[in-house]
């Protein structure tokens, strides 16, 4: 009997411990920082930057530079994510308003600089030209790749499933 109890809470404990894990390793995909590779991003002139790594963490941008510039060490093991093909822009979004596309308000053009606000939204990329406009035009959440509001990652999925 004394071994059947000791295997019971052996296997439960066990259990709290992988359930502990998938449970962090979720929020850790979530929050924390995100470092975004080979993206564009839109200058203050307009035009678009392609290859450029951007990183947000703690709210902030942290890190932009061009893709193949190394990062600092302390963004190795953040979360990467690959953005060739999509447009990084910075964006405003509204505190008060619970869900981030209906919270979405303005995005900008060039103003994605190291210290700046880290919400951005993530769109695909214009196909030529100048950026302004190119971002989110006010659509369907199809448009939107993904968003980074006070430091967490919605994917397009996530978004969708409001």
């Amino acid at each position: 009997m004394t071994w059947l109890i000791r295997f019971l809470g052996a296997v439960l404990l066990a259990l709290v411990v992988v359930l502990g894990y998938l449970l962090y390793a979720r929020y850790r995909s979530t929050t924390g920082p995100i470092v975004f590779r080979n993206a564009s991003v839109t200058t203050s002139t307009g035009f678009v930057q392609e290859r450029m790594t951007v990183a947000v963490s703690g709210g902030r941008v942290v890190f932009v530079g061009r893709a193949e510039e190394s990062i600092p060490l302390s963004l190795t093991r953040a979360r990467h994510i690959d953005a060739m093909n999509a447009l990084v822009s910075a964006a405003t979004f509204d505190r008060s308003v619970g869900w981030p596309l209906d919270a979405l308000r303005h995005t900008w053009v060039g103003q994605i600089y190291e210290g700046a606000p880290g919400d951005l939204v993530i769109t695909p990329q214009p196909t030529r030209g100048r950026g302004r406009g190119a971002g989110f035009s006010g659509g369907t959440p199809r448009e939107i790749l993904g968003v980074v509001v006070g430091g967490r990652y919605y994917t397009a999925t996530e978004l969708q499933k409001k």
